[in-house]
């Protein structure tokens, strides 16, 4: 089956379950699904095979407590030793397509924007120079915030029925705020204060066309991972 059907089937047979043992089997399907480094359809199979022996368990009268254990954080880690990781090619494809894609996004706004204002005010040179720092300081900043986001988001789903983990929820939330706002502050800043001989005056079309080219690329190589 493909992983699309797997995850499909995965939704319809979910609903079979109890409440608890809904919940508990979330916890685990959540948890392998933040692992992004395991191979995604391997993941999927381990996910469906486990929600078979769970809906058995269920009908043969065993408790969410005796299926899963008193340790589900344990149960998962153990079922991850079991899968394979990515494939290169997929791995890959997704770090290009997170890293790539918003710079098609950015030359096709930011193209759409000069064509716009261009009708009331004169474009401006843009320092690619500046703009090269400050994507890359973008995207390095987001790729160490979305690996805090991933691992709170499995912490807090292992403990989200505890007293400590709703406390502390405020904090996280303020943290992730701060993070946030200093991705953004770490685009912006090289574009206001950094500057470089790298000075061009680019037409607008040429960014426009540029970001569609990335898009349709990063759009094929999703297709095809």
């Amino acid at each position: 089956m493909k992983t699309s059907e797997l995850i499909e089937l995965n939704n319809e047979k979910r609903e079979l379950l109890t409440e608890d043992n809904k919940r508990e089997y979330e916890k685990v399907l959540l948890y392998l699904r933040l692992e992004w480094r395991l191979s995604n359809h391997a993941t999927e199979e381990l996910l469906n095979d486990l929600l078979d022996h769970l809906l058995e368990a269920q009908q043969n009268g065993i408790t969410t407590e005796e299926f899963f254990g008193h340790d589900t954080e344990g149960f998962v880690k153990d079922l991850i030793a079991e899968l394979p990781v990515e494939s290169r090619r997929n791995t890959t494809a997704l770090l290009s397509i997170v890293t790539i894609m918003p710079l098609g996004f950015m030359l096709v706004v930011n193209g759409l924007a000069d064509f716009i204002s261009s009708f009331f005010i004169e474009s401006k040179p843009i320092d690619v120079g500046a703009f090269v720092v400050s994507y890359i300081l973008l995207i390095t900043s987001f790729l160490i915030m979305l690996k805090y986001v991933i691992r709170y988001l499995k912490k807090d789903e292992m403990d989200a029925t505890g007293e400590a983990s709703k406390k502390n929820r405020l904090l996280q939330f303020i943290q992730l705020y701060l993070l946030s706002a200093i991705v953004f502050a770490l685009f912006i800043l090289p574009l206001v204060f950094l500057h470089t001989p790298f000075v061009y005056d680019i037409p607008w079309y040429i960014n426009a066309i540029t970001g569609g080219i990335i898009l349709m690329v990063m759009y094929v190589i999703l297709k095809r991972n």
